[in-house]
């Protein structure tokens, strides 16, 4: 029994990112995941090696998944689209860099140079860990349309699986017509032009270029362009000021695009370690604060002030939507919205969900950025944008004369355009159809339209009639509504006169000290740090003011409408205070402000007040932290010097880091330092092997997100019978390319005359499971 797939024209489509490759269409799933479909453009979906090379280079890449890549889900022929083939994948929410880089061009703003090296770093990480992953491991199409800015900092990369496609382009087309028509980059000589990881290079170059000039390579500007483009980068300075290229980062960027002759990297992990040089001792820093700045610069830029909108003409009978676009024919619509660019209609939005084949949150877009990117280079002119193809109408009625719109009320804000439109932020409600819409709703509406709402029928406006039920259902509604204002008005005086009698009846307290900061208690209620101002009710209160280890206790009385002033002096408060340092669970040698104090645990009793820096080194590494000193006073300090890290898999994976055994994960946790770790998650049996990048924090246990790829089963019997894996019934025999947890499983087959059968089974990735039920006759 084969597995079907869902059909996406069957349900809820989103436009969403387009470039040379294609358009991509973000799907909603009943689970509340998206998917993201990329239906490619006709050169290459009409390429006789295209659907052979791409559902090669899918399945040798089945089983890596990682946070730095979008996950690729499968290959599959649309029946609506000529049984062509589409690419499926994990839709992660963010932007392309491609559109950022458009909107810097226009809105001219460049990112500050450390910015670009902390998402060039990052970016070349994620390279190397697909390079890593198998010997013929490679992206072979990286550029700015394939970078998604998710947020935080992190770049993840898209559609890593179109490499075997390019390999063969290039065979086939050529290298200036990959890069003219696709926007590709490879080696311009043709005995390395197919070598996918010399390509990666030069890709991952040309991208820390673009992001440098702040905006996209033209398509004459590779590689004969290259020279002079270098004389022009400049690097840009967090104040904005700029400087020409240093020579470290100039001699990086040549090499890693191949313009040094018999000095060009050809491993990435060269351009690496010179880039890490580079950042350590070239003076250089990287900085994802500076680039995420930079990212919100460029949100920022593309708003734009609208101007005001006149009214449309009430709408006509023909002004019935299409009805195909209501049927979900996404196919005609987008295809309407190639020859007019219009804005896409806001979804609601699905509420966040964990996708069991990726793991971020998901929700779905507003609107589609490629469609705004048009709005923000459009006029400012509300005629200049061209109506949905579902808004459209088919017949135009004579508009009546332009109504002047009322003035904003005054201290309103303009009405703004957004290039990137949050999901949260729209405040759109859904769509309802009149069949889903609840009676509540209904009633309002029914409310709405009785107080004097009007509909527009024909060009001519006619009153609607309430239904008594939704009369009925609204009296008691506003009924309800009255009994709680009477309520309200009924308890108001006696609120306001407490609101009242309790400002009639206070005073204030004004609390100083020498020196500064001594924590304040009245009452036995802590009340903050001095200098500090205290409303107080009218009598007498118990005030204590401590200073590090030192105390002062009195009495006051206040008495409604004064003002009363205490000072408190602390002889010896400007002296010195100290720290009571401990490590755990794992101790180690203390340093204070670069000054070795010994091994933990440990008193040191002669800081200063103010902040000072611990750092705690242990066989596991190095913590550091900022503490504040009291004067005075000893306070005690623990460091956590450990971290915990746990897998959420049914089977038990080993845990290494760069050829280390960690240890075992299962009912225990492994024991890890804390920081960013490159963990790599395994079951020999099992035939699995995950990479993934986890970030812990100290004295907590962080449970990975792994990607757990699924196994297969194929299923028959030599008599018709029901199949039950693990005890669900999954259909009856045969059962193919049945997808099941990796480990073991019981499977049995269930005949009415022949009684049943079971075995054990273990799903591994080395193959599907073939099974065959024998019953005796």
């Amino acid at each position: 029994m084969a597995l079907s797939m869902p059909d996406p024209s069957s349900q809820v489509q989103v436009p969403g990112f387009r470039d040379r490759f294609g358009e991509r269409v973000i799907v909603p799933q009943p689970s509340g995941a998206l998917l993201e479909y990329l239906y490619f453009v006709d050169l290459l979906a009409d390429a006789p090696f295209f659907a052979q090379a791409l559902k090669y280079r899918v399945a040798r890449l089945s089983s890596f998944a990682h946070s730095s890549y979008c996950r690729v889900r499968r290959v599959q022929q649309m029946a609506e689209r000529d049984d062509r083939h589409v690419l499926v994948s994990a839709h992660v929410a963010g932007r392309r860099l491609a559109e950022v880089l458009e909107v810097a061009r226009q809105a001219r703003v460049l990112p500050a140079t450390p910015g670009v090296l902390a998402a060039a770093r990052q970016m070349m990480t994620a390279v190397a860990l697909l390079h890593d992953f198998a010997p013929d491991g490679f992206h072979g199409a990286l550029g700015p349309d394939r970078l998604v800015l998710a947020g935080e900092g992190r770049v993840v990369i898209a559609e890593h699986v179109l490499g075997t496609v390019v390999s063969h382009a290039v065979e086939a087309w050529g290298p200036a017509r990959l890069w003219r028509d696709l926007g590709v980059a490879t080696l311009t000589d043709p005995a390395l032009a197919q070598d996918g990881r010399r390509n990666d290079i030069v890709q991952v170059g040309l991208i820390v270029l673009a992001m440098l000039l702040g905006r996209p390579l033209d398509a004459d500007e590779y590689p004969n362009e290259l020279g002079w483009l270098l004389q022009q980068t400049t690097e840009t300075a967090a104040d904005g000021s700029r400087a020409p290229l240093g020579p470290g980062l100039r001699d990086w960027l040549e090499r890693a695009l191949s313009l040094v002759e018999g000095g060009s990297y050809t491993a990435l992990l060269d351009a690496q370690l010179a880039f890490t040089e580079l950042l350590q001792g070239g003076g250089y820093t990287a900085s994802a604060a500076a680039w995420d700045s930079f990212v919100s610069v460029c949100e920022t830029a593309a708003l734009r002030v609208a101007l005001p909108v006149v009214p449309a003409p009430p709408p006509s009978v023909d002004d019935a939507p299409d009805e195909a676009a209501l049927a979900g024919n996404e196919h005609e619509a987008l295809t309407e919205s190639e020859k007019a660019p219009s804005p896409v209609e806001t979804l609601q939005a699905a509420p966040e969900s964990h996708d069991a084949f990726s793991s971020w949150p998901t929700t779905v877009p507003s609107e589609s950025a490629a469609t705004l990117l048009e709005k923000f280079s459009a006029t400012d002119s509300p005629a200049s944008v061209s109506p949905s193809p579902r808004q459209r109408p088919q017949a135009t009625a004579a508009a009546p004369p332009a109504v002047e719109p009322p003035p904003a009320p005054e201290g309103a804000l303009p009405k703004v355009e957004t290039l990137f439109v949050s999901p949260a932020a729209t405040g759109v409600e859904p769509e309802l159809e009149p069949d889903d819409q609840s009676s509540d709703t209904q009633s309002w509406q029914a409310a709405e339209l009785d107080a004097g709402q009007e509909t527009a029928v024909g060009g001519r406006r006619k009153r609607q009639a309430v239904p008594p039920a939704r009369r009925i259902k609204l009296l008691l509604v506003l009924g309800t509504l009255l009994a709680a204002a009477t309520a309200a008005g009924v308890q108001a005086p006696r609120l306001w006169a407490l609101v009242f009698d309790s400002q009639r009846s206070s005073g204030q307290l004004t609390i100083d000290s020498d020196p500064a900061g001594a924590a304040v208690t009245v009452d036995g209620q802590f009340r903050g740090l001095t200098p500090i101002a205290l409303p107080l009710g009218a009598g007498t209160h118990q005030l204590d003011v401590q200073n590090g280890g030192s105390l002062q206790s009195k009495k006051i009385s206040i008495a409604a409408h004064e003002t009363l002033r205490e000072r408190m002096t602390f002889p010896g408060g400007h002296d010195v205070g100290g720290l009571a340092i401990s490590a755990y669970p794992k101790t180690g040698r203390v340093t204070v402000d670069g000054v070795v104090r010994g091994l933990a645990p440990v008193n040191v009793s002669d800081l200063t007040p103010g902040s000072h820096t611990v750092v705690v080194e242990t066989p596991l590494g190095v913590q550091e932290q900022d503490v504040m000193v009291q004067a005075g006073k000893l306070l005690p300090l623990t460091v956590q010097t450990v971290s915990w890290v746990k897998a959420d898999a049914p089977y038990e994976l080993e845990v290494s880091e760069e050829g280390r055994n960690l240890g075992t994960t299962g009912k225990a946790a492994v024991v890890v330092s804390p920081g960013r770790h490159h963990l790599e998650f395994s079951n020999a049996a099992l035939g699995l092997k995950i990479r993934q990048i986890v970030d812990t924090v100290p004295g907590q246990l962080v449970v990975a997100p792994l990607d757990l790829p699924m196994g297969t089963m194929n299923l028959t019997s030599d008599q018709p019978a029901e199949v039950y894996v693990d005890g669900q019934r999954v259909g009856e025999t045969p059962v193919s390319g049945l997808a099941v947890a990796l480990g073991a499983h019981e499977v049995t087959f269930l005949h009415a005359r022949h009684g049943q059968l079971r075995y054990k089974v273990t799903a591994t990735l080395g193959g599907p499971v073939r099974l065959i039920g024998t019953f005796r006759k």
